[in-house]
């Protein structure tokens, strides 16, 4: 309980923590692609230096580099660009819907029907959306608009990664090294774009804040907070480690309205409350299932 109680801080302060960078002038591509690349090649010099096995098969690497993409280059790329343009509560809260689109593309995938109580869930966060963007707690124009949208439909390729990942475990893959690899490619693609981009250190007005910002995101956000996040997955299911997504959001609205001093209306609120509640109702049937395996492991226990 301790180590997801820390998850849910860790990940709650990390949008918080990007739109810090953002303000003191970081540079977003830049600085995305060099928190990735330093966490990644930090991990996988740790697992070398622990002599952990890496995979010898070179189709496995052309995998982890294809996560990298979708969960780290294009994720986290949108991410902190829409983090210019929007507070960094909004950004926890589209965040959040990642586990919807797990649950829709999952369900696409494998020719599943969705249960009614999914359906429901995910109009529900159409609602949700629309309390914290429509009605005025947030400043809209078109470029805002435009960030929010980019960074809901980036949450689609994210999730497109997250169904990937099953075939590197399936192949015998540790998650710490799938983690470490697909960090280090997809900084890559985030460092390629920077580049293209013409972004620069010379934009950073505030020394400070940009790198101290930076240090907290590789060493708390990605390397501490990913690599709790691969404990509890092994101590308990993937299920149940992903659903800081849900609570992250809470953090995210409170520390971004103490620090920033972000929107936290009455509407805010109450939409962030929906949001939270239609992810949690999408994932119900899962749930119950995680559950009721959990309970069937504890009387196996017991009995033996």
């Amino acid at each position: 309980m301790f180590f997801y109680v820390l998850i849910c801080l860790i990940f709650g302060t990390t949008f918080l923590a990007i739109k810090v960078g953002i303000v003191a002038g970081g540079p977003p591509l830049l600085f995305a692609g060099l928190r990735f690349s330093c966490a990644g090649l930090l991990v996988l010099a740790f697992l070398a230096w622990r002599k952990h096995k890496f995979p010898r098969q070179t189709h496995l690497y052309w995998q982890m580099a294809k996560v990298g993409v979708c969960q780290t280059t294009v994720l986290f790329g949108v991410m902190y660009w829409a983090e210019q343009y929007i507070p960094s509560n909004l950004a926890a809260l589209i965040n959040a819907g990642t586990p919807m689109m797990v649950c829709l593309l999952g369900a696409l995938q494998l020719r599943q029907k969705l249960h009614l109580t999914q359906l429901s869930g995910l109009l529900l966060g159409i609602l949700g959306v629309y309390l914290i963007v429509g009605k005025g707690t947030v400043e809209t124009s078109s470029i805002v608009v435009t960030a929010v949208v980019i960074a809901a439909l980036s949450q689609t390729v994210c999730a497109w990664g997250a169904l990937e990942t099953r075939k590197l475990f399936a192949a015998g893959v540790s998650p710490w090294v799938a983690n470490g690899f697909q960090m280090l490619f997809g900084s890559a693609g985030l460092l390629l774009a920077a580049a293209v981009r013409g972004e620069s250190f010379t934009e950073v007005t505030d020394p400070w804040g940009a790198f101290g910002s930076l240090l907290f995101l590789i060493f708390v956000g990605s390397i501490l907070g990913w690599g709790l996040y691969y404990l509890l997955t092994a101590k308990t299911s993937p299920l149940l480690a992903s659903t800081w997504s849900y609570v992250s959001p809470v953090v995210a609205m409170i520390v971004g309205a103490l620090w920033m001093g972000e929107s936290f209306t009455v509407l805010s609120a109450l939409g962030g409350v929906i949001v939270l509640a239609a992810v949690a109702i999408v994932n119900w049937v899962d749930w119950k299932k995680l559950m009721q395996d959990m309970q069937g492991r504890k009387d196996r226990s017991f009995v033996s």
